[in-house]
């Protein structure tokens, strides 16, 4: 049995990395809001506003 870590689990096979976003009040309201609405998480609408992006 494979001994995990501390920390929160990974994201899949790659590994990722933390990155800090700095938002307006506006901008994070609206993040908190579809979060909300969507039942999702901060992090999960950025990544999926950053693929509905094309980047």
């Amino acid at each position: 049995m494979k001994k995990r870590g501390r920390g929160r689990p990974g994201r899949g096979s790659r590994p990722s990395q933390v990155v800090a976003l700095r938002l307006t009040e506006e901008e994070l309201s609206v993040v908190d809001a579809r979060a909300e609405r969507e039942g999702k998480t901060r992090s999960k609408i950025i990544r999926e506003a950053l693929a509905e992006s094309g980047a």
